[in-house]
């Protein structure tokens, strides 16, 4: 049950403002990901997410979003504003967990909610040296281990 402790509330959205949704609980998680899909995805050398709950998050409106996925199953689905195309929102369905939303960081307006990254994630894929000291796995199989080794207890905290 929720007492409070966990409702925030903070928008987000794309940079040409089309899509916009609403947070409003903390996040489960923050990640780094430095595979090749979430490079060419988010334009950039790694991608920075924080993952809620599906139920934490208002949904932007219909039709203002392109979902795609670079693999089968579509497991995640990237969501595309279809004004400015700009990577906005992700959603991961696997069964048996819960669906989780994938917010870019920079993303959320209240970056005070963000909380500091927990991993990096295909290490090996990266595009530069990360100096910090977050645990790096390198690897399909280490990777997708390490992540859900992160979420799932993330997910069943109160």
């Amino acid at each position: 049950m929720d007492n409070g402790k966990n409702t925030v509330q903070s928008q987000c959205g794309c940079q040409c403002g089309e899509v916009s949704y609403l947070i409003t609980a903390k996040p489960l998680l923050r990640a780094i990901c430095h595979c090749s899909i979430c490079q060419a995805a988010n334009k950039a050398a790694y991608s920075d997410i924080v993952l809620f709950r599906w139920h934490d998050v208002i949904q932007p409106a219909e039709g203002i979003v392109d979902y795609r996925s670079a693999k089968f199953p579509p497991i995640l689905q990237r969501g595309y504003c279809r004004a400015c195309q700009q990577l906005s929102i992700e959603y991961l369905q696997l069964f048996p967990i819960p669906k989780t939303i994938f917010v870019p960081t920079r993303l959320i307006a209240d970056q005070s909610i963000v909380p500091a990254p927990s991993l990096h994630i295909f290490y090996d894929k990266r595009a530069a040296d990360v100096d910090d000291n977050l645990p790096k796995y390198q690897g399909y199989l280490a990777s997708q281990l390490a992540f859900a080794k992160h979420l799932v207890p993330a997910l069943w905290r109160g």
